[in-house]
C-alpha cells in the first residue's frame, strides 16, 4: 500500500514525528510502531528488523572478540540478507559495522571509503548510531596515526553515551581516549580517562584489558616521572598477563620496564628486560622486535659499549629490512651511521632526512633525542655555532612534549 506521509500519521501522530522514526532519529512506542504498520499493511516487518539488528550485533561481538573467521562468515552470510532496500536502521547498522570489520583486517581504504558516505547521513542517525560512527571514526584516525581527530572522535562518542551503553563499550572509549591523549602528550588526561577505563574492566573482570590499562599507566608515570608508581603498574600487568598466557603483551611489558630501569640509570637490569622482551615477542612482530634493539642501541651508545653494539647493529638490520615504519627505519639508518664512524652522513642524515620527518610527525621525543646527539657532535667538534642551534632547537622540542 502507497501512503503519503500526511495519510500514514493522520489521527495518530505529527508528520515532523513520523520523519524522525522514519529516519532512526527516535524509537516509537510499540503501540505505534504497530498502528503504522498495520496502516501500511507490512506487520511482520518489526519483528524481521529487530532480529537483523539482533544478527548485526552478535556481529560485532565476534569482531571485536578477534573472532576472524567466524566474523568473516557471518559478514558474507549479511552482506547478502542486507541491501539498499533493507531498513534504515539495519542497514545503517550494518554499514558502520563493516568500518570496524574493515579496520580489523587492515582494509583501511575501505573504511575510509564507507566512513565518507556515512558522514553524509549522520545527521540523520539515532544516539546509537552516531556513538558507533565517532568511535569508529575515532578507530580508523588513530590508525592512520592523526592522533588529535581521533581523540576528538572519541570524545564524540564518549558524549553520546546513553544508559544502557553497556560497560565495555563506555571502558573501551575510556581507553581509547587514555591511549590517544597518550600520543599527544595530554599525559594527566590520559591518566583520568585509563583510570575510568580500568575500574570498569576491574567491575566486569576482564583481566586482559586491566592488563592493558596497567601498562598504559604505567608509561604514562613514567613519562610524569613518577617511577614508583609507573613500577607498580608495570608489575600488575605483568601479573594479570601472566594469568590470561598473553605472551605479545608481557613482551611489551619487559620492554617497559627495560626503559624505567634505563632511565633510572641501572644499564645492567634495562638490557635484562630488554632481552627478555626480544624473546617473548614473535618473530613475525618486525615493528615491536626493532623497537626494542633500538633501545637497547640507546642504552649502550650512553655506555659507550662499542662491542655489544656491533652484535645488536646485526640484529637490528634484520628487523629494518622488514618494518613498515618510516621513523623505525630512520631510527636504525641513524644509528649504522654513528657505528660505522660515518660522521658526515650522520650529521647529512640527521639534519636532512630524520628531524624534519620526526617533527612533522609529531615523533618529538626522537627528534629531542637525536637533536641532542647532533649538538653534543657538534661541540665535540668546537662547530660552538652549529652546537647551539640544536641545543636550541631540542630545547624547543622539548616544550612542545611538555606543554
Amino acid at each position: 500500500m502507497s501512503l503519503t506521509q500526511e495519510e500514514l500519521a493522520t489521527g495518530l501522530i505529527s508528520v515532523s514525528y513520523l520523519s524522525k522514526i522514519e529516519n532512526g532519529q527516535i524509537n516509537a512506542s510499540p503501540e505505534i510502531l504497530e498502528e503504522l504498520l498495520n496502516r501500511l499493511n507490512i506487520a511482520d516487518a518489526v519483528p524481521q528488523d529487530q532480529k537483523l539488528c539482533e544478527d548485526l550485533r552478535h556481529w560485532y561481538q565476534q569482531i571485536i572478540s578477534r573472532n576472524k573467521y567466524d566474523s568473516i562468515e557471518t559478514y558474507n552470510r549479511l552482506s547478502r540478507k542486507i541491501t539498499n532496500n533493507s531498513s534504515f536502521e539495519p542497514y545503517s547498522l550494518f554499514r558502520l559495522f563493516c568500518v570496524r570489520y574493515f579496520l580489523t583486517l587492515g582494509k583501511l581504504e575501505e573504511a575510509e571509503k564507507l566512513l565518507k558516505q556515512l558522514s553524509v547521513v549522520v545527521q540523520d542517525f539515532s544516539k546509537e548510531l552516531s556513538y558507533y560512527y565517532f568511535k569508529f571514526k575515532g578507530n580508523y584516525e588513530y590508525l592512520n596515526k592523526q592522533f588529535e581527530h581521533a581523540f576528538n572522535s572519541y570524545k564524540e562518542a564518549e558524549f553520546l553515551f546513553e544508559a544502557n551503553t553497556p560497560p565495555l563499550e563506555k571502558a573501551d572509549v575510556f581507553y581509547s581516549l587514555g591511549l590517544t591523549g597518550t600520543k599527544i602528550e595530554k599525559h594527566l588526561l590520559a591518566v583520568l580517562f585509563t583510570t575510568q577505563a580500568l575500574d570498569i574492566f576491574r567491575e566486569i573482570y576482564n583481566l586482559e584489558r586491566s592488563s592493558d590499562c596497567h601498562l598504559l599507566l604505567g608509561i604514562l608515570y613514567q613519562r610524569l616521572d613518577q617511577f614508583d608508581e609507573a613500577e607498580t603498574n608495570f608489575k600488575w600487568a605483568n601479573k594479570l598477563a601472566r594469568q590470561v598466557g598473553n605472551q605479545d603483551a608481557l613482551g611489551v611489558i619487559e620492554h617497559n620496564l627495560g626503559h624505567l630501569y634505563d632511565l633510572r640509570g641501572d644499564k645492567a637490569k634495562a638490557l635484562d628486560h630488554y632481552k627478555k622482551s626480544l624473546e617473548l615477542k614473535q618473530e613475525l612482530n618486525y615493528d615491536g622486535k626493532l623497537t626494542t634493539i633500538l633501545f637497547i642501541l640507546k642504552a649502550l651508545y650512553d655506555e659507550k659499549e662499542n662491542m655489544q653494539t656491533q652484535y645488536w647493529i646485526r640484529q637490528g638490520e634484520l628487523y629494518a629490512k622488514k618494518t613498515r615504519d618510516i621513523g623505525l627505519k630512520h631510527e636504525f639508518n641513524m644509528f649504522m651511521h654513528l657505528h660505522n664512524k660515518e660522521f658526515e652522513e650522520f650529521v647529512y642524515y640527521t639534519k636532512r632526512i630524520a628531524l624534519p620527518y620526526f617533527e612533522k610527525n609529531r615523533l618529538y621525543r626522537n627528534a629531542s633525542y637525536y637533536s641532542e646527539i647532533l649538538a653534543e657532535y657538534f661541540k665535540e667538534n668546537r662547530k660552538y655555532k652549529l652546537s647551539s642551534h640544536y641545543f636550541e632547537y631540542c630545547k624547543e622540542i622539548l616544550k612542545k612534549i611538555y606543554k
